[in-house]
């Protein structure tokens, strides 16, 4: 997301979390088919995925963002 500081989308113990950094963690909850809901930052990701099904990157949206932003896979 442009302006903000990377963070990861990681799996553990077979739960998806938002990683900031190795303290700031939060749980992504699933409110609907491929969207989650990280608390900690109000945030909304979406996932977007390829012909193949493989999630390419989020849409992430909040109350706090003037647009939804996108948020790209790194390999």
């Amino acid at each position: 997301m442009e302006g903000y500081p990377p963070f990861t989308v990681s799996i553990r113990n077979g739960r998806p979390i938002q990683v900031w950094n190795p303290v700031r963690m939060s749980p992504l909850l699933p409110v609907g088919p491929d969207t989650w809901f990280a608390r900690f930052d109000w945030l909304t990701l979406k996932a977007e995925r390829d012909a193949n099904g493989r999630i390419t990157g989020f849409t992430a949206t909040a109350p706090w963002a003037d647009k939804p932003m996108k948020v790209t896979r790194l390999e």
